[in-house]
């Protein structure tokens, strides 16, 4: 089972207010096996702004992928729809840029 979505802060303040964010902006899906907090973004807006924002963006392209544990299959599977890109960051400062259709062949 991965660690719960609270595990993974510091403190239950930034917890509350990134997932208060991700709610709006985005999709949070949590399950015995799987934790998933995503948006969709903009890309080219995304990686000129890193740390990425929880935000709202115009004319997405991608798939912000904000805190993740868990099995990749399972975690993509969760996913809403299908966007051309997924991003993946550790800590929102080294970003992983993936074509969502390749990584999905790759696992």
């Amino acid at each position: 089972m991965p660690p719960s979505s609270r595990s993974l802060y510091a403190s239950q303040a930034e917890h509350d207010a990134d997932r208060a964010l991700i709610r709006k902006y985005g999709y949070i899906f949590e399950t015995p096996s799987v934790v998933l907090w995503g948006f969709p973004v903009n890309v080219a807006d995304a990686l000129e702004c890193v740390p990425v924002k929880i935000r709202k963006y115009n004319r997405c392209d991608g798939w912000f992928v904000w805190l993740a544990t868990g099995e990749m299959k399972s975690i993509l599977a969760l996913i809403p729809y299908r966007l051309p890109t997924i991003i993946f960051a550790r800590d929102n400062k080294r970003l992983r840029v993936y074509d969502f259709e390749d990584l999905i062949k790759r696992i």
